[in-house]
């Protein structure tokens, strides 16, 4: 697990240095978010790869930030932490490093192509539904197809001359929200908690594209993103062998640590679908 790294050193010393840790883990997610675990390559996968030159060259970044004006303890631990090499290694490898600004060119894409919104608007959408079908007396079961309704409507997006205006909220076609979020599925739940973050942050550029935000701010989102995980794999699906909806490997789990944050926000019933379910259960 990425976390491991971390198990190496004494309570105390993290303790100390927990800035640090929050750090790492921060370039971690976004490496992830660039590379998922749960890749479409084939042969030759290179994705692993990847996700450590961008935590090195994010992790590095940082240390060359901190190198102007802390002592020489703290230097010996951001390196020991963020598994940074000695100078002659940088200058071997240089040729392989993966540049920062990349890294902030390739996450500013993915928001622009609407793809950490499409995971947003899927995540509140599931949850929103289980929360429906929970109220009911029902188990919180959802399916990809009901999700699709209520962010697309009834309405197909294809029909050609049907005078139906793209709402603004709708950032593409079922197929590209079910692609992004089995693209994004590892994920989610920190792509849902940055989103969340800023809304909360409106002077902020989106979370991710922030190299170096608060220590305080990266630990409330990996507090959000736990809440998320754990509603997530709440959730059960139609119709299937088992019910499961996502299997605790399917989506990544945070540092035994981190624990829940409440969000002062309540998911939203969608009280439409909890009428339907109602009219059903008077039919059977």
């Amino acid at each position: 697990m990425i976390w491991k790294q971390h198990k190496g050193f004494s309570s105390e010393f993290l303790v100390q240095h927990h800035d640090l840790v929050l750090y790492d883990i921060y370039h971690q997610i976004k490496a992830l978010v660039l590379f998922p675990s749960n890749c479409s390559c084939q042969d030759s996968c290179k994705c692993s790869e990847w996700r450590e030159k961008i935590v090195l060259a994010l992790n590095t970044g940082l240390y060359n930030e901190f190198l102007k004006f802390v002592d020489p303890d703290r230097l010996w631990a951001m390196k020991a932490l963020w598994c940074i090499p000695e100078d002659h290694l940088f200058r071997e490898r240089y040729a392989e490093a993966y540049p920062v600004w990349l890294v902030d060119k390739e996450l500013k894409n993915r928001e622009k192509e609407s793809h950490f919104k499409m995971i947003d608007q899927l995540v509140w959408t599931y949850l929103s539904l289980g929360e429906t079908a929970n109220s009911s007396g029902e188990a919180p079961k959802v399916s990809q197809n009901k999700a699709m309704k209520v962010i697309l409507g009834e309405t197909p997006l294809n029909k050609k001359n049907s005078g139906f205006q793209k709402d603004e909220h709708i950032c593409g076609g079922e197929k590209e929200y079910a692609s992004n979020f089995n693209k994004y599925k590892f994920v989610c739940h920190f792509i849902v908690a940055l989103e969340a973050w800023k809304t909360a942050l409106p002077n902020w550029e989106w979370a991710l594209s922030s190299l170096y935000p608060p220590p305080e701010d990266i630990e409330a989102i990996l507090k959000s993103a736990h809440w998320f995980r754990k509603k997530l794999l709440s959730l059960e699906r139609y119709n299937v062998k088992g019910n499961i909806f996502l299997s605790e490997e399917d989506i990544c789990p945070l540092p035994s640590w981190v624990h829940s944050y409440e969000l002062d926000d309540p998911i939203e019933f969608s009280e439409e679908e909890l009428q339907k379910i109602k009219t059903q259960d008077l039919l059977h």
